[in-house]
């Protein structure tokens, strides 16, 4: 009767243990939780080394920048890494109390995979830096290289004090580039490749959708094996539906949140659509947070590429952060050019046509005098009459517009 009471008694005080882990367990905040309450805002992107970079960055409503670092820089020879730069990027963001997003961009390769993987000598499209041209992404020896140097940035990561600035990873597959998986038809055959020593063609698989989406699926998994426990992977929201269905749970648990680098005014595409929807489902429930990047600056530039523009920078910009909040996204990065025309009303590529000729404004700011341009000046002298227009970046977009006529007084 003793032991039996003896034995009721352990069960339940276990069960009454188990009951209380699992309440404290219910009630550990998620990283995804903590960094929406501690980090969400505005973040400054490509600004690295530019003019006003450190007084954009003291401004109250950002919260954070980005450290952006190429494969090629990382790792030297096979397995021989160098986080040095990544490092000393970590510190200097934690010594100004700020957060940051770390990617590792594709647009620069390991010089050495050249010698061990499959490639061609034509840069396929204008992500792909490398002089020696594009590299088969999905033969074997460049997808272990590939997830062997995660492994290792993960294990230097984590042992670095200053990671506690860090609002996440976003997640590049670096396929063709940082993004791209579009390359000539041609080279889905082994054969249109350039071998190194030592590979057979007939040994490798020509490129199907199911090569790149079985590529892509391998690179999530081992961020969220690697990263997913001690920070925040931010995955590219055009997954298939297969894989993000795949991840969902990871993603409603908060071990994934999305990403992307399409934000605008409206969906260009069907496509984009979907890739909002994936934060309006996810992100706007709270099941994870979200972060956008522009697809281009307020006036159209992204790449050397200008899109046309519809309405005014200011209203672009308004309409694009519009529709990121509606969708629920947490973390907004906006471009140097846009951060940098807000604090000084200069836009980086500033520029005075007259008459259908161009001029760079002078670098002492936005007043200036006619007198500064005197070739301007004299043909304006010669012009019964003439517009002087105040342009922004090399779309038509007008700053300014001052009507001058012979004789009058020049600005």
């Amino acid at each position: 009767m003793i032991r039996a009471r003896r034995t009721s008694g352990f069960v339940i005080c276990l069960a009454a243990g188990l009951m209380a882990a699992s309440a404290i367990a219910a009630h550990v905040e998620r990283t995804v939780d903590r960094l929406q309450r501690e980090a969400r805002g505005f973040y400054l992107l490509w600004a690295a080394g530019r003019p006003g970079e450190e007084d954009i960055l003291k401004l109250p409503f950002i919260r954070g920048s980005q450290i952006v670092v190429q494969w090629g820089e990382l790792e030297t020879g096979p397995g021989n890494y160098d986080f040095s730069k990544v490092d000393a990027a970590l510190a200097r963001t934690a010594a100004a109390n700020l957060w940051t997003t770390l990617q590792i961009n594709g647009n620069v390769k390991p010089a050495w995979l050249f010698s061990e993987v499959p490639s061609s000598p034509v840069q396929f499209d204008e992500q792909v830096r490398n002089q020696e041209g594009t590299l088969m992404f999905w033969h074997p020896r460049f997808r272990q290289a590939h997830l062997e140097m995660l492994a290792a940035f993960a294990a230097h990561l984590r042992g670095r004090p200053e990671h506690g600035r860090l609002l996440g990873l976003r997640l590049n597959f670096n396929p063709i580039g940082t993004e791209h998986f579009n390359f000539p038809e041609r080279y889905r055959e082994p054969a249109a490749w350039t071998m190194p020593a030592g590979v057979d063609p007939e040994t490798l698989a020509a490129f199907t959708p199911e090569v790149q989406e079985a590529y892509q699926d391998e690179v999530v998994n081992a961020y969220e094996r690697h990263f997913a426990d001690w920070t925040t992977v931010f995955v590219r929201n055009n997954l298939s539906d297969a894989l993000r269905e795949r991840y969902a749970a990871q993603f409603r648990a908060g071990r994934l949140a999305f990403f992307h680098t399409s934000a605008e005014v409206e969906p260009r595409a069907a496509g984009t659509e979907r890739q909002y929807g994936a934060f309006y489902d996810f992100c706007r429930s709270g099941a994870t947070v979200g972060y956008a990047e522009p697809w281009a600056s307020a006036w159209g530039e992204h790449g050397g590429i200008f899109d046309p523009r519809w309405c005014s920078p200011a209203q672009w910009n308004y309409w694009t952060l519009l529709l990121n909040l509606h969708c629920g996204v947490s973390f907004i990065g906006e471009y140097y050019v846009n951060l940098h025309f807000a604090v000084t009303g200069r836009h980086g590529d500033t520029t005075v046509r007259l008459a259908g000729d161009t001029f760079p404004l002078p670098a002492s700011g936005a007043s200036w005098r006619l007198s500064e341009f005197p070739v301007a000046a004299a043909r304006l002298q010669a012009t019964a009459a003439a517009q002087i227009e105040v342009r922004a970046g090399s779309e038509p977009l007008i700053l300014h517009l001052v009507e001058v006529r012979r004789g009058a007084n020049l600005p």
